[in-house]
């Protein structure tokens, strides 16, 4: 078998992207890859710089070329700035998972230092992802141990009803319409929204494919300022579903407001009829365990395994 890898482009390789972590999502049935929306919330994403041509520059496409007419993609990388990265395999092809590694260790050498700090790689790898945790293990990597939670919830549990405290309310809400009360409300849980998010980037969020009208929800406030929120994202092409981002103001912390607009997304979703509900690498602190566990989302723990390069 031959393989070769190559660049990526956004507007020629996305939906080759898409139906890739779709396929290996299928046959895997797991969250050991990527999921399409996260995939594409790195174009789309609103707390994030603005993407370029060069953030391309961090993903890589592998084929099989063993056929000249026909070209198998069999792994999708990716490098960030960070040190976390991601490897997308098809799980017929792991036996070249190793090779793959050792490329992304030299193309994070490549990319240099960033702050003036030592070069190193980190993958992210899910308890039951045995095989790759093996594999880091034997290539120096260390564990350190905790990053958090994949959830699943499945899709045929019943969602039961909520309530909220007297004069809250629960609403869809156009962020750039409303965005200096979406932006203070967000970025008070995440400080690089209330850095990186503008304006244009909350229209260019609403332009995602993943994007549906009447999914982007706030918790307003009896003074009509937002106390929590949350995004549904929805793959157009697969129907898989995450809620990202989850969060509420600390001044209104310990209300239910969380569970209650999380509730009220399960309920919209059904009308889409999702394939697939999650919320992958989602927090571990105690509030969002003992949430995200009283709503019928199982955990998987999640390790970080690091390596200097």
């Amino acid at each position: 078998m031959t393989t070769r890898q190559r660049d990526f482009h956004w507007n020629e390789d996305f939906e080759l992207v898409r139906n890739f972590l779709i396929e290996i999502f299928n046959l895997t049935k797991s969250l050991h890859n990527m999921i399409p929306s996260r995939f594409e919330n790195r174009k789309f994403g609103p707390c994030g710089p603005e993407y370029t041509d060069e953030d391309d520059k961090l993903v890589k496409i592998w084929e099989e070329t063993d056929r000249p007419k026909e070209q198998k993609l069999i792994a999708v990388t990716i490098l960030d700035t960070s040190p976390v990265s991601y490897l997308n395999i098809h799980p017929d092809y792991m036996h070249v998972e190793k090779d793959i590694i050792l490329a992304m260790e030299e193309q994070k050498k490549a990319m240099g230092k960033t702050d003036d700090r030592e070069v190193r790689i980190a993958f992210v790898t899910p308890a039951s992802h045995t095989q790759r945790q093996e594999l880091l293990k034997e290539l120096g990597y260390e564990n350190l141990g905790n990053y958090g939670h994949n959830r699943i919830r499945p899709v045929d549990l019943v969602v039961p009803d909520y309530q909220l405290p007297d004069g809250y309310s629960i609403k869809h809400v156009d962020v750039a319409d409303e965005f200096e009360k979406y932006h203070e409300v967000i970025g008070s849980v995440f400080s690089h929204c209330g850095k990186y998010m503008t304006e244009k980037m909350a229209k260019i969020y609403s332009e995602a494919s993943f994007y549906h009208d009447g999914m982007d929800l706030v918790v307003v406030t009896p003074d009509g300022n937002f106390a929590a929120f949350t995004t549904i994202r929805i793959d157009p092409v697969s129907g898989i579903t995450e809620f990202e981002p989850v969060g509420t103001h600390p001044d209104h912390r310990k209300l239910g407001l969380a569970k209650s607009i999380i509730l009220e997304g399960l309920k919209r979703l059904e009308r889409h009829h999702p394939s697939f509900v999650c919320i992958p690498e989602a927090a571990d602190n105690e509030g969002a365990t003992r949430l995200y566990d009283s709503l019928g989302f199982s955990r998987e723990n999640l390790c970080v395994w690091r390596k200097f390069l």
